[in-house]
């Protein structure tokens, strides 16, 4: 039997990866969101939840897959 182990990762820090990784500041990014650098703070912070919808928009700026390969929706087993 193969055993999976999966590790929760707070958005705020997969967006701050992802920020880095496309060398985009915060400020940008709320641009492109169309969000405010008040509700991005929050985001990454972790004070707001993850919507359905902010989700799709990083989809949007980001692209559906992360540098690592995982995706911006969970995935129902």
């Amino acid at each position: 039997m193969h055993s999976r182990s999966y590790i929760a990762i707070p958005p705020g820090a997969t967006i701050e990866e992802q920020l880095e990784y496309f060398g985009m500041s915060q400020k940008e990014f709320a641009v492109r969101m169309g969000m405010s650098e008040k509700d991005i703070s929050n985001l990454i912070n972790g004070d707001v939840d993850l919507s359905p919808e902010t989700a799709m928009k990083l989809e949007t700026v980001l692209g559906p897959r992360l540098h690592s390969g995982a995706t911006w929706r969970p995935t129902t087993g």
